[in-house]
């Protein structure tokens, strides 16, 4: 088993974030876009 270098480490890690976020962020848009979907069949 090899040791990984701190500097892969701390660069996975900064992915691994961003990753993180992007998935918030498209999971927010899904849940406002099924909220929305529902407050316009409500008004239909």
């Amino acid at each position: 088993m090899k040791i990984r270098k701190k500097g892969s480490w701390e660069q996975w890690r900064k992915i691994s974030q961003v990753h993180k976020r992007e998935v918030y962020f498209i999971h927010i848009i899904v849940i406002a876009g099924v909220f929305i979907a529902a407050v316009i069949l409500e008004y239909l």
